[in-house]
């Protein structure tokens, strides 16, 4: 998918027809809002798991120090 977003961005391409390879058969298209989607719902996933596993890390350093000063 990045070397399709590359190359339409290059060439100033707004969609690009899919075509099976062996029947040269029309099966859809790609344009640049689908690739913009894409990226936006990759993007969003990344910011959900890098929230929420800084949220776990966080979590664990408190239980830790709990643990610390409970045995002291």
């Amino acid at each position: 998918m990045a070397r399709l977003a590359d190359r339409m961005a290059a060439e100033d391409i707004g969609r690009v027809p899919i075509v099976e390879r062996s029947t040269m058969r029309l099966v859809g298209l790609v344009s640049r809002k689908d690739l913009l989607r894409i990226r936006r719902t990759a993007r969003a996933a990344e910011e959900t798991g890098a929230s929420y596993f800084g949220k776990m890390l966080g979590e664990e350093r408190q239980a830790d120090a709990q643990v610390v000063s409970a045995e002291d």
